[in-house]
């Protein structure tokens, strides 16, 4: 298997297919169960009918602060004290939903990387800054090409668990050594993401093969 990251494109028909099994939040406020569900929705809505904590593992991938369109959705890129409250905003929605033993990932660029570094750590406790490298890097004449992109991991408490390439689950101990690795099984979840409108086209999403080992 080649270890470059591909891309993952998703035709009409199966886009319409995975959104037509998406609930809403009107689903949620009607009584249906977010378990083992996607949720297609503004996050600022949805997060507060979710019960608290009841999230073990958290995976973010906001906006990087660029102007930029995400299928119709226009983001645009704002002064970084203006970028640090809005990054305080969705995190502050989330944060409640992660339980005591839970972890939040939240990937980012370099720029962004030293905002979302600083409010994780008004909520949690950061653990690591994890450097990746991307085979298609951003170059520019004036500067040096940008390969790499970070993410950071972050724990509500000092108990938590962390998953390794390999299968073994290593339990965090009280002391924050690692303890020995035993093997347990992880519920399944599906990812929380909106698909957003399908047009009469195809659409690409991007997996980087070497997170995934």
């Amino acid at each position: 298997m080649s270890l470059r990251n591909k891309t993952i494109t998703t035709t009409v028909a199966e886009g319409a297919a995975y959104l037509a099994r998406c609930l809403t939040a009107d689903d949620i406020r009607a009584g249906k169960s977010a378990l083992d569900a996607t949720i297609n929705g503004d996050m600022r809505t949805v997060c507060p009918l979710l019960a608290p904590g009841c999230a073990e593992l958290i995976i973010a991938d906001p906006p990087y602060n660029l102007t930029k369109s995400y299928d119709g959705t226009a983001f645009r890129r704002r002064g970084a004290a203006e970028y640090e409250e809005y990054t305080r905003a969705w995190l502050a929605a989330v944060a409640p939903l992660l339980s005591p033993r839970g972890s939040i990932y939240v990937c980012c660029d370099w720029q962004s990387s030293l905002v979302i570094g600083r409010v994780l750590e008004e909520m949690f406790t950061v653990r690591s800054r994890i450097t990746w490298q991307r085979e298609k890097g951003r170059g520019a004449k004036r500067n040096w090409k940008n390969g790499m992109e970070d993410i950071w991991f972050a724990t509500r408490s000092d108990d938590y668990t962390v998953c390794h390439k390999g299968g073994g689950v290593y339990l965090q101990s009280r002391r924050g050594a690692p303890a020995p690795p035993r093997r347990c099984t992880i519920p399944r979840r599906r990812a929380a993401q909106g698909l957003g409108r399908f047009a009469a086209r195809r659409i690409p999403r991007h997996l980087p093969i070497k997170l995934l080992g």
